[in-house]
């Protein structure tokens, strides 16, 4: 998974900008031989499918255009979902007190790469995890590859 930063991603927000819409942030992946370019947007009074795909038209023109992803791509445009990814440092803030799951870029000693645990906090170069009621994990910030909150059903 590559987070689209830069031109690419300014274009991205600032169209999703134009909607009204929170711009959550954008990945592009390489799925075998397929290069899938996905956009999450949010929204105060929710997303629905008139609203992704008024979004998906207008990126679609404006990556046209701009010419910025060479060869074939597909476009994925939807809301962060329940199990929401976390881009920004701003989201660890936002979600401080949820139950998140994220993944490494490399193991760290022990050989561990996955955690799974509740946000106690977060500054701009690491972030808190409660994993147990006794384990309290820090983990660098620029060490995390991909990050979800953990759906929890009351």
């Amino acid at each position: 998974m590559t987070v689209i930063k830069g031109q690419l991603g300014s274009i991205l927000r600032s169209v999703v900008l134009m909607f009204g819409c929170e711009f959550v942030g954008s990945e592009l992946l390489q799925l075998g031989s397929q290069t899938v370019l996905r956009v999450y947007i949010d929204s105060e009074s929710g997303v629905n499918i008139n609203l992704l795909e008024q979004v998906s038209r207008q990126l679609t023109a404006t990556l046209n255009v701009e010419k910025l992803l060479p060869g074939h791509y597909t476009l994925e445009v939807s809301s962060p979902g329940l199990d929401r990814p976390l881009f920004k440092i701003e989201d660890y803030y936002r979600f401080i007190g949820r139950l998140v799951k994220l993944r490494l870029c490399s193991p760290r000693e022990g050989g561990r790469r996955n955690y799974t645990g509740v946000l106690m906090a977060a500054d701009i170069e690491q972030i808190t995890l409660q994993i147990d009621q006794n384990e309290l994990v820090v983990l660098s910030f620029k060490d995390i590859e991909k990050a979800n909150l953990v759906p929890e059903f009351k």
